[in-house]
């Protein structure tokens, strides 16, 4: 058994690569039990959060002389999803230029709801996504999300939404609370500018984690 700390931009998946297992089977491993139940998303960590790893077990498995075996390991591959509006209006088939940060360049457009969704190479930290033509330019911190229960998460979630122009320190500042009063008002929520649990329902719902 060993206790892997999770590091900003890792997740259960990345996290399973290196120690040589699924991700799922990790996730639900009894020792993580109480991690699981704390966080809820394995995509989703917080830096700090500690990740058990059991010994992996060997299995035997029957085979036949004189002939090829074939066995296959079943990996679940990531995903990017990012969904671009105007406003609340999706921005349909736009065209976007993507650069992972290991050299791979994907160039297509946003479906009919304004959803960029392509395949995520597991050690992918880091991506630039250009629209209209390099006009607009962003830079993607890939598992840098904390979970939404957190401060930071929350920050996180609301800046991309339009609603917060501050920064992502964790600190629950007259800016955040302003943000999270106004994303509390357009949910038909009490604005009470605290990150409470009617809250972090409506964010998880929006955004997710």
């Amino acid at each position: 058994m060993s206790a892997h700390r999770v590091k900003q931009g890792e997740c259960m998946a990345t996290i399973a690569a290196l120690h040589g297992w699924l991700p799922q089977s990790l996730w639900e491993q009894p020792e993580n039990d109480a991690l699981r139940e704390q966080r809820k998303d394995p995509n989703c960590l917080l830096p700090g959060d500690v990740v058990q790893v059991p010994a992996r077990r060997s299995r035997d498995e029957p085979v036949q002389t004189d002939a090829v075996g074939t066995f296959q390991l079943a990996v679940v591959p990531l995903r990017l999803r990012l969904r671009l509006l105007d406003g609340d209006e999706p921005r349909a088939g736009e065209a976007y230029r993507l650069e992972y940060d290991d050299g791979e360049v994907i160039e297509a457009g946003t479906d009919g709801d304004g959803w960029i969704d392509q395949p995520l190479p597991i050690g992918v930290r880091k991506a630039k996504l250009a629209l209209r033509d390099g006009a607009e330019e962003y830079e993607l911190h890939v598992g840098g999300l904390d979970p939404v229960d957190t401060h930071s998460g929350a920050q996180a979630r609301l800046r991309n939404l339009g609603l917060y122009f501050g920064r992502v320190d964790g600190q629950l500042g007259p800016k955040t609370e302003a943000a999270l009063r106004r994303f509390q008002r357009a949910k038909g929520l009490t604005a009470t500018g605290a990150v409470d649990d009617a809250t972090i329902e409506a964010l998880r719902g929006d955004y997710g984690g």
